[in-house]
C-alpha cells in the first residue's frame, strides 16, 4: 500500500511529490516542474534544418513525430472510452442498488406495520402474542437496518452525483475551450490559405502583364523578315525543265511527223 501511495504521488497526471503528504501539483504545474528539472530549452525551430535547400528530412521527422502523437492520442481516447463505459455501468448499478434498497426498505416497513397490527389484533393468546411481539421486534430491526442501508446508499449516490456534476462542469469547460481553439485554428488556417492564393493570383497577374507587354511589342512582319534573313537558302528558283528531242542532235534525222488532223 505504501509503495502504491508513493507511485501515485509521482504520477505526472495527478501530482509530483516524493511523498503523499507533500505539496500536490495540478497537471500543468507538474508538467512545468518536470520540464524545468529534466528538459533543456530545445525547440524544433533550432534543430531541424538541413544544408540542402531541397531536403525535407527535418520536416519529415517533425511530421512523423506529430503522427505518432496523433496515434497515441487515439489510443488514449480508446482507453478513455473503455473507462467511461465501465464508469457508466458502475453508475447504473449504483442507481439500481439505490432503487432496490428503497424497495427493500419500504417492504420491511410494511412488514413491521403488519406485525404491529397482528399484535394489536391478537391480545388474548399469550403464546401467540409473544410470537407476534418477537416477529414485530424482528421486523422493526429489519426495517431499521433497511432504513440505515437506504440512507447510506442515498448518501453515496448523492456524493457520486455531486462529483459527477463537478466533473461535468469541468468537461464542458474543457470541451468549450477545445471547440474555440479548433474554430479559431480552422478560421486562421483557411484565412491564411486564401491570402496565399490571393497573393499567388496577384503574382500571376503581374507575370501575365509582363507577357502581355511582350506580346504588344511583337511585330509579325518583323518576325517573318528576321526568319528570312536568318535562315534564307537562296533567292533563285530552279530552272524550268526543257524538252530535248533525241533526234534533234543527229544529222539526216527523219523529219518529225505531224499527227493526223482531227475531223470534227
Amino acid at each position: 500500500m505504501r509503495q502504491y501511495k508513493r507511485r501515485l504521488a509521482l504520477c505526472p497526471d495527478c501530482r509530483v511529490s516524493d511523498t503523499v503528504t507533500e505539496r500536490v501539483y495540478r497537471p500543468v504545474e507538474a508538467a512545468a516542474l518536470l520540464s524545468t528539472k529534466v528538459m533543456k530549452n530545445l525547440h524544433f525551430k533550432d534543430f531541424f534544418w538541413n544544408c540542402d535547400l531541397t531536403c525535407t528530412s527535418g520536416y519529415d521527422a517533425i511530421i512523423q513525430y506529430l503522427n505518432d502523437g496523433k496515434r497515441t492520442c487515439k489510443e488514449v481516447e480508446e482507453f478513455m472510452k473503455a473507462r467511461a463505459s465501465i464508469e457508466e455501468k458502475y453508475a447504473k448499478d449504483l442507481m439500481g442498488l439505490s432503487k432496490k434498497t428503497k424497495k427493500t426498505y419500504e417492504q420491511k416497513c410494511r412488514d413491521k406495520e403488519e406485525a404491529d397490527q397482528n399484535v394489536n389484533r391478537n391480545t388474548n393468546n399469550t403464546k401467540q402474542l409473544e410470537k407476534l411481539n418477537a416477529k414485530a421486534q424482528q421486523a422493526k430491526q429489519n426495517a431499521e437496518e433497511a432504513d440505515r442501508l437506504y440512507q447510506q446508499n442515498v448518501t453515496t449516490l448523492g456524493k457520486a452525483r455531486d462529483e459527477w456534476m463537478k466533473e461535468h462542469v469541468k468537461a464542458c469547460e474543457m470541451f468549450e475551450k477545445q471547440a474555440l481553439e479548433r474554430i479559431n485554428f480552422l478560421r486562421n488556417t483557411v484565412w491564411t490559405h486564401l491570402n496565399q492564393l490571393s497573393q499567388q493570383c496577384v503574382t500571376s497577374d503581374e507575370l501575365y502583364e509582363e507577357v502581355r507587354k511582350s506580346l504588344e511589342q511583337c511585330d509579325v512582319r518583323e518576325d517573318i523578315e528576321h526568319f528570312v534573313n536568318l535562315r534564307q537558302t537562296g533567292d533563285k528558283p530552279p530552272a524550268p525543265v526543257v524538252y530535248e528531242n533525241f533526234y534533234s542532235g543527229q544529222t539526216g534525222a527523219p523529219p518529225s511527223r505531224l499527227p493526223p488532223p482531227i475531223i470534227r
